[in-house]
């Protein structure tokens, strides 16, 4: 969409919620007369409590661009993954990893972040649950479940929130055992045999002196891509014929099955101490992540996938080498049963389907390699026939004490420790063909430890305070089996070893100069260390190239090499306090992203270094409240210096070497940028029973600079990052006497064009896109409450994530589609 046309639809979308707003002013009118009758406020616009500089601050005193959002307002949206709460923030960007990521979040704010899900690679966007750090991409696409509230920083949080969050934090807090007894139990049913119980519970274990509380969720839904057999839908074709019957479906991806639970303790024998403890696991046993093929280029036969574009008669004899079976199968031009891969497309420009269902969510993956052993030809493998289960796995386990000492009237100390693990098991048919072109399984096992203490105090009125330490030591171990015809590989990647370990000291103070001028000031040191250890061999577990197989591999397997580096980072902020209601603030921070050495080569010559990312940003805001806190109104302008910026580079001849470009997923400093932007939010509460949400951003990323060896045009942009952003809600509560009230809400959100490398290919554009979601809820006056949430109400077809592999070697690009319209009831029961 153009910015002619993006304003348009904002201006629409501002006149349809300038026009619900101006039908029910005379609601307006009703409701403050009768609240004004019955004694009520005006407005119940809740003051937000946030710890973003580690002690409890209300949200419009916080001189940090934070989109606060409470687990009421989670409930009214319908939101239960942490990839939702993107919607509402300004300038923040958080998908779900595509195929070849399998349980992992792609996570940027403000152009800054990370889409590779290798644990070996430093996560961006900085996540904390009750401030405990998830320090790898695998494993943070986790559920809003049982949350006081969420906390999106924006803009570098490297003095506080420290290790990699260059481009922001995101702070999940979970709610905490109630000295009270309660509890609550919710059970939905929806599209795609959408099942999901979840509830939670709190009890007096020891009056007024020990706590618990006991929270589970289960869930289910089928997938919404169908994995067709493309043999049995297309008699003639070739192919072996894979479904059995007379039902051509093979499978299904994108589906989700999964189970989890929390316990927590809370104890406070005396006034001046308290003990947290918490124990958590999620069981997830999924499908694959939903894909479909885009497009084919070509080159492709030439790498292991057929096309119906230049055909010589050279290149069919390997082809039928790769596949046999093939062999006396009509390949002339435009012939009616000509190959081409772009008959594998199932829907849209690219397809050549003779017999194409036209659906955008269909493939004709079957995540096998028939090949038989040693038949030779391009890509030949004595290692197939491959069959992998198609599959998503998680299995994450946690711990946590934390304990809070009131040391004085004017000084806290608090300590923090955790441990987590987790495995993930993943399956990738990459080109949604039914042909080899890249098939991956692969397994990440992740261990980590942390330990953080801080200490808090006030001096007089003057000054607040936090010194603190952080120490954190984790250990991944990856192991793939890597099937790529294209380059002519078949192997086992690993068991690589990634033992990593960062320790730091840091202060913060906030000092009151005035009454309503306010200093902060903070400065982080920090120590990071980090050692790769490579493993490769054949999927027999022989050496490479003992056998003639995978000679391009040898010299990698034990390899180990070490990334280390010390680094300061500051934080300086003014902050005046015109009135009550009204305040602005100037800072300029700075933040980091861990560098390290290239973990994915395919060859010795790929085994490269590369530095830490760098930002300095400066930034202006206020923060808002007009008529008796029904509005708020928060904005903020930055202008960041982004140096040394990571991308992933898919052929990389320039860096390692001619004839050791492809395949390649490098990692390279590859640019210098500037980003400047503008973000607003707003909050409207004019009655009680009417609140109007809503959030739009600006973003200008410019490179300074790109390395001429890493052929991103200086016209780019980083991935995953929109110019614009718009989000707008709205709800009202009906009143039903004494049966309850009846609330209908609405919701849009908008983004502009993305694209998905760094490259900016034109494949990997996705279009920008708005959707609208409803939710209908009623609430009875004895505790129970009935929902129906539609999402995607307009049924609009759009794309999460593009994988765009055409300009190399692999020959297509392959989508992860948004789910379709999808329905769900909720009953929940309170107690």
């Amino acid at each position: 969409m153009n910015r002619t046309a993006f304003i348009a639809r904002n201006i629409t979308l501002g006149a349809i919620t300038a026009y619900a707003a101006v039908m029910s002013m005379p609601a307006f009118a009703q409701d403050a007369q009768q609240d004004a009758q019955q004694g009520e406020s005006k407005s119940s616009n809740p003051e937000i409590v946030v710890t973003a500089q580690f002690r409890g601050q209300k949200l419009q005193d916080t001189p940090i661009a934070i989109t606060a959002i409470t687990a009421s307002q989670m409930e009214a949206r319908g939101q239960t993954s942490v990839v939702q709460i993107a919607e509402q923030a300004p300038n923040v960007t958080l998908k779900p990893a595509g195929a070849a990521g399998g349980p992992s979040l792609i996570g940027f704010i403000r152009g800054i972040g990370q889409g590779d899900a290798s644990p070996a690679l430093e996560p961006g966007v900085g996540l904390y649950v009750d401030d405990v750090y998830y320090s790898t991409l695998t494993g943070s696409t986790l559920d809003l479940f049982d949350l006081e509230r969420v906390e999106v920083l924006r803009g570098p949080q490297g003095t506080l929130a420290g290790k990699n969050s260059i481009g922001g934090a995101i702070r999940l807090i979970s709610k905490k055992p109630g000295s009270e007894q309660g509890g609550y139990l919710e059970a939905s049913a929806g599209s795609y045999n959408d099942m999901r119980l979840r509830g939670a519970a709190d009890f007096a274990l020891v009056p007024d002196q020990l706590f618990a509380r006991i929270s589970v969720i289960a869930r289910k839904q089928d997938g919404y891509v169908d994995r067709i057999d493309y043999a049995c839908t297309h008699p003639g074709s070739g192919l072996p014929r894979i479904a059995t019957g007379t039902d051509c479906k093979l499978g299904a991806e994108g589906g989700t099955r999964s189970i989890g639970g929390r316990v927590a303790l809370r104890w406070q024998p005396s006034p001046t101490f308290e003990a947290n403890f918490s124990a958590d696991m999620t069981d997830e046993d999924s499908e694959p992540p939903a894909n479909v093929l885009l497009a084919v280029s070509p080159s492709a036969l030439s790498v292991g996938i057929d096309t119906d574009h230049n055909i010589a008669t050279g290149e069919i004899g390997s082809f039928f080498g790769l596949f046999p079976y093939l062999s006396g199968y009509d390949v002339s031009w435009n012939a009616p049963g000509a190959l081409g891969a772009c008959r594998y497309i199932a829907y849209g420009p690219g397809s050549c389907d003779p017999k194409s269902p036209n659906n955008p969510f269909v493939n004709y993956a079957t995540y096998q390699d028939p090949r038989a052993p040693g038949t030779g030809g391009l890509g030949a493998s004595g290692y197939t026939p491959l069959t992998a289960k198609p599959e998503q796995t998680l299995r994450s386990y946690g711990f946590s004490a934390q304990f809070e000492w009131k040391l004085s009237d004017n000084m806290a100390m608090k300590s923090i420790s955790a441990y987590r693990h987790y495995a993930a098991g993943f399956s990738d048919d990459a080109d949604g063909t039914p042909l080899p072109g890249d098939l991956l399984v692969q397994k990440h096992v992740h261990r980590q430890f942390s330990q953080e203490l801080r200490l808090t105090g006030t001096a007089g009125s003057l000054l607040d305070y936090t010194l603190g330490g952080f120490y954190f030591d984790q250990k991944t171990v990856t192991t793939a089996r890597v099937d790529l015809p294209a380059a002519g590989l078949d192997f086992i990647s690993g068991p690589d070893r990634v033992p990593a370990r960062t320790w730091a000291l840091f202060a913060h103070g906030e000092l009151h100069l005035t009454s309503q001028l306010d200093l902060t000031l903070g400065l982080r040191y920090t120590d990071d260390k980090k050692t790769y250890i490579f493993g490769r061999t054949n999927p027999d577990g022989t050496a490479v190239c003992s056998s003639g197989y995978n000679c391009a591999l040898l010299g990698l397997n034990g390899q180990q090499h070490t990334y280390s580096n010390t680094h300061f980072d500051y934080r300086a902020a003014l902050s005046y306090r015109w009135t009550d209601t009204f305040m602005t603030y100037a800072q300029v921070s700075t933040g980091i992203k861990g560098g390290g050495i290239n973990p994915q080569p395919y060859y010795p010559q790929q085994i490269l270094s590369f530095g830490p990312e760098k930002l300095t940003a400066y930034e202006v805001g206020f923060k808002s409240q007009f008529l008796d806190r029904a509005i708020r109104l928060n904005g903020s302008a930055f202008y960041n210096r982004y140096n040394n910026i990571q991308l992933n580079l898919l052929e990389c001849s320039a860096y390692a070497g001619a004839g050791f470009g492809f395949p390649c997923l490098l990692r390279a400093n590859a640019g210098n940028a500037n980003i400047k932007g503008v973000e607003l939010e707003t909050y409207l509460q004019p009655t009680d029973r009417l609140t109007i949400d809503g959030s739009l951003s600006y973003l200008d990323f410019k490179y300074r600079d790109t390395d001429p060896l890493s052929g991103i045009p200086v016209t780019a942009v980083t991935p995953f990052t929109s110019k614009w952003k718009a989000s707008a809600g709205i709800q009202y509560k009906f009143p039903l006497g004494s049966a309850g009230s009846l609330t209908p809400r609405i919701d849009y959100n908008y983004q502009s064009s993305v694209f998905t490398n760094s490259a900016n290919t034109p494949l990997s554009r996705i279009a920008g896109y708005g959707l609208l979601n409803g939710n209908l809820t009623f609430a009875s006056a004895d505790r129970w409450q009935l929902s129906v949430e539609v999402q995607n109400i307009t049924d609009k077809l759009f794309y999460l994530t593009i994988s765009d592999f055409t300009t190399i070697g692999n020959g297509y690009a392959a989508a992860q589609p948004g789910r379709p319209r999808t329905f769900r009831v909720s009953f929940r029961k309170n107690f």
